[in-house]
């Protein structure tokens, strides 16, 4: 242990004097002191906290305020928001931080914004040129680096820059366009800067990579060892091939833990890879030993089928299917496909602009037509029934190895109550599961999992309803009123009680079209208001779980000014 008056280099005796005679923490040794300064600073996911625990300490005395200064960790993660500052204080902390390895958290995300022009976006080219200046020279310690953006120039521009440094500590890579409804698109925009630009950078300790709404040259790929990896929400024109996304899997076969894969495979009806490549050819299986999570999002379900069958995950604990679907208004998201597909093709046409507003309203009227059922009768903006995903999984249900996953979570999952006894057939290879989660459920779903099995007279509940077994159920996006007539069913048909039911709160919505039978409404619930009364809705849920928890989503936004409690940091050094 080190002895107290350790503090002596750092601030006059007297000080260190008075700091332990008034002081119970005074009497703790200099190391102790520092530990927990680090980690109040870093035991916490929230950048905010990380931000702020340093500068409260700071300020509580002169010896704290000293030994906060020694202590590189301390100033180690830097969070941007506001893209018209100075970033003085992010200078500040690049410096007190010395060598120390950095978090970059970059959030330039608008609330505001209204997804229409890109150029009308908040964060300009040259303020992402000022931002890099920045950071990039401290390039080689990074050991953590997300960017949060809703515009596709901000992450242009990064991926132009990076693989010109060496990063030996970088380890997690989080960089997302937020902007999922390019996922629907056939073709990348903006068109002027979607040739696809490698990130062929020397990291070689990258564990974890998240790519959202962020192409690349897949062909140059260079990362192995990845623990996790995450791509979703691409447009068509710059999706992987099978043939690259299977080298891509490959490279980390034997360290794969998890695996997210959503809206960012080959589109079904003719879409090609970046390279011009075929989307589909016939692959040996790739076995993934240690692959724990699987994450499979779709907006045709066929899109995954090729996926599912060259992969075996014989570790699997957790499985998610995600039916993608633009939840927006089908004829104002159609007109604002619209409108950018026709500006382009108007601007590069040889008609004089005053022909202009009659093509454009041609193609909108087009395009609005274009709103039909796609193939088996689904809209663009519903999902499609997962009948070929649960096809292509039942063919081998070793080969996923249903058998051993825990965790099944079912997001927009749609399928036919004709077909039930297929879907019912799926869930029965789930032999392990405990686990189950819905999230804007399909009633025919819910409905299928309380139907009785042929033949199960006289056998065990377990061996009578599917899923008798699962212990725990989480809700999110749904009427609660589906949820309580579900879980009475239930409970009519003499299943034991649940171990633990999660309601997403804040996510509850009621349906105008759901009304009781008897036109009765519940307590619970207010439609003049629109409203949920929690606390009614918890005593009802009560009687169905030994444990209920009310989950708060946190917002999608955080404003700047909330980085701290002090305005300005460097007003007060």
């Amino acid at each position: 242990m080190i002895p107290n008056n350790d503090i002596a280099h750092l601030v006059s005796p007297l000080n260190v004097q008075r700091y332990a005679a008034t002081s119970s923490i005074g009497k703790f040794p200099l190391n102790i002191v520092k530990r927990i300064f680090t980690l109040g600073t870093h035991d916490s996911d929230d950048f905010s906290d990380r931000i702020s625990f340093p500068l409260l300490v700071s300020h509580v005395c002169r010896t704290w305020r000293a030994i906060a200064f020694v202590l590189p960790a301390l100033w180690s993660t830097i969070t941007m928001r506001d893209s018209s500052g100075e970033y003085r204080w992010d200078q500040e902390l690049l410096s007190r931080s010395h060598q120390h390895p950095l978090t970059i958290y970059l959030d330039f995300r608008d609330p505001r914004w209204d997804f229409s022009d890109e150029d009308s976006h908040h964060l300009k080219a040259v303020q992402v040129s000022r931002i890099l200046d920045i950071l990039l020279p401290h390039a080689y310690r990074f050991k953590e680096f997300t960017l949060l953006v809703e515009t596709w120039a901000p992450i242009y521009h990064t991926l132009l820059r990076f693989p010109k440094h060496i990063m030996p500590l970088l380890e997690s890579v989080d960089i997302q366009r937020c902007n999922m409804y390019h996922a629907f698109t056939p073709t990348f925009q903006p068109y002027d800067l979607g040739f696809p630009l490698p990130l062929v950078c020397d990291a070689p300790n990258l564990r974890h990579l998240n790519l959202s709404g962020t192409h690349l040259l897949w062909s140059s790929w260079n990362f192995r060892n990845l623990r996790t990896l995450s791509l979703t929400y691409l447009s068509g024109s710059v999706r992987p091939t099978m043939g690259e996304l299977a080298q891509i899997v490959l490279m980390s076969q034997n360290t794969l833990e998890e695996l997210e894969v959503q809206a960012a495979l080959p589109a079904i009806g003719g879409f090609f890879g970046a390279d011009g490549s075929s989307n589909y050819t016939v692959m040996e299986p790739i076995v993934l030993p240690k692959l724990r999570t699987l994450k499979l999002g779709y907006i045709d379900p066929e899109e995954v089928t090729p996926l599912i069958d060259i992969l075996a995950t014989p570790a699997l604990q957790e499985l998610s299917l995600i039916g993608v679907y633009d939840q927006q208004s089908p004829n104002a998201r159609m007109l604002e496909l619209a409108l950018e597909n026709s500006k382009y093709s108007l601007r590069r046409s040889d008609l004089p602009p005053g022909q202009w507003d009659s093509e454009l309203a041609n193609m909108t009227k087009q395009a609005s037509e274009n709103e039909k059922p796609s193939r088996r009768g689904a809209w663009k903006n519903r999902p499609m029934t997962a009948r070929p995903v649960v096809d292509t999984m039942m063919v081998d249900p070793a080969s996923l190895d249903l058998r051993s996953v825990k965790h099944l979570s079912l997001s927009s999952f749609t399928y036919s109550a004709f077909q039930s006894f297929r879907l019912a057939d799926f869930f029965l290879c789930f032999k392990s599961l405990s686990r189950l989660t819905f999230d804007d459920p399909d009633l025919n779903v819910l409905r299928t999992l309380l139907s009785p099995l042929p033949g199960s007279l006289g056998k065990p509940l377990s061996q009578v309803y599917l899923c008798a077994t699962v212990q725990e159920f989480t809700f999110m996006h749904v009427d609660p009123r589906i949820i309580v007539e579900w879980l009475e069913q239930r409970e009519r048909m003499g299943m034991p009680s649940l171990a633990k039911l999660n309601i997403h709160f804040s996510s509850l919505r009621l349906n105008d079209d759901l009304f009781a039978r008897d036109g009765s409404v519940p307590g619970y619930v207010d439609l003049s208001f629109g409203e949920v009364d929690r606390d009614k809705l918890a005593d009802v849920l009560d009687r169905f779980a030994e444990e209920v928890e009310f989950i708060e989503d946190d917002d999608l936004f955080v404003d700047g000014d909330e980085d701290c409690d002090i305005d300005d940091p460097m007003e007060e050094f």
